[in-house]
């Protein structure tokens, strides 16, 4: 049977599922008669038949969609449960609320840094180097200006390195101060990432 033929059958089903189940109940007595009638013995005849829950169950898989409606009878019970314990309602839902968002923010932070490339020319060719030390806890330290310098000089598969470390400061003028997130960076901090200070940028456009 071709997709669009077991498509109007599903839909004939749904439209007509009187019909479906009295015919199959109609078939399913023609063979228990004929088996009878051969053996002599009704009720050897029923169980030489088989399970017609069973068959039933099976032909309802075939002609109709027997996952949505499983899902919608597990729907209208959670509903009836809800109406009976309201209380228990609002835990669920304020629960499911709860999981749902926190689980949609964990999945928007891991695409904004794990996946999402940062905004800088060439980003995948961007790569974060830094040092530990085996013999203690801290996985990740700061590396000294000479190590640095060293790096610097020795590095062959690099097109250029720069050193940065972030930090908080507090910027303060007219109005109430302001936290912000600011870094210590090398001289070649900007052009190692492939972009210029805005100040920078500012300035040469005036010049012209």
């Amino acid at each position: 049977m071709s997709f669009p033929q077991d498509w109007k059958r599903r839909i004939d089903y749904l439209r007509q599922r009187g019909r479906y189940e009295g015919e199959l109940e109609e078939e399913m007595r023609f063979h228990m008669a004929c088996k009878a009638e051969l053996t002599g013995d009704a009720r050897r005849a029923r169980t030489s038949f088989g399970n017609a829950t069973l068959y039933r169950e099976e032909s309802r898989a075939v002609w109709g969609w027997t996952a949505l409606e499983s899902i919608a009878a597990d729907v209208r019970y959670t509903i009836r449960g809800f109406r009976k314990t309201p209380a228990f309602a609002g835990i669920a839902i304020s629960t499911l609320a709860v999981a749902i968002g926190g689980g949609t923010a964990i999945l928007s932070l891991a695409e904004a840094t794990l996946v999402r490339l940062l905004p800088y020319p060439n980003a995948d060719e961007l790569t974060l180097i830094f040092e530990g030390s085996t013999s203690q806890t801290t996985v990740r330290g700061d590396t000294s200006p000479g190590t640095f310098r060293a790096l610097q000089e020795s590095m062959k598969t690099l097109h250029s390195l720069a050193l940065y470390q972030p930090y908080e400061t507090n910027l303060t003028d007219e109005g109430e101060p302001e936290r912000l997130d600011a870094a210590l960076a090398s001289a070649n901090f900007f052009n190692s990432v492939g972009i210029q200070p805005r100040m920078l940028k500012e300035k040469k456009a005036s010049s012209f």
